[in-house]
């Protein structure tokens, strides 16, 4: 995989210019939940962000419902020992969107790991390995549907 982030203690430390210059639309204080909900702290890895900020330059304002997880957040919420939560990978709900086309743009605009949760209203984007999946084999189910 091979993705270098890099890790902050807290998100407000990242530097300005991040904010400024590279992820215009996207901020510490306006999206809190790109960083650990239980302690701020925050994984920049940069191609991670460019990525997020092109999908958010196609489709338009996106919401974060989870970005970075401590090892120890990660496990508290059930997450996967393996989740690319624990470098930074975004769930989006797709309320604002349909679900296939914030899918396909996801893709053209460089994600690789994709996790697909219709039933529960959210896609999940990273820069892993390549690779695709559902939540539940209900999801699938309700993705085929769209």
């Amino acid at each position: 995989m091979g993705l270098r982030a890099t890790y902050f203690q807290h998100i407000r430390d990242v530097p300005d210019w991040v904010w400024r210059d590279v992820v215009k639309n996207f901020s510490p204080t306006g999206d809190p939940l790109l960083a650990d909900p239980s302690t701020g702290e925050f994984m920049l890895q940069m191609d991670s962000m460019l990525a997020l900020q092109r999908l958010r330059d196609w489709m338009g304002p996106i919401s974060i419902l989870s970005g970075y997880r401590s090892p120890i957040y990660n496990a508290r919420v059930g997450g996967a020992p393996k989740s690319m939560h624990k470098i930074i990978a975004f769930d989006i709900p797709f309320a604002k969107y349909y679900p296939k086309d914030l899918y396909r743009t996801a893709l053209q605009v460089g994600f690789t790991g994709v996790g697909l949760y219709p039933t529960r209203g959210f896609i999940h984007l990273d820069l892993g390995d390549r690779r695709e999946w559902y939540g539940k084999p209900e999801d699938k189910v309700e993705w085929e549907g769209l």
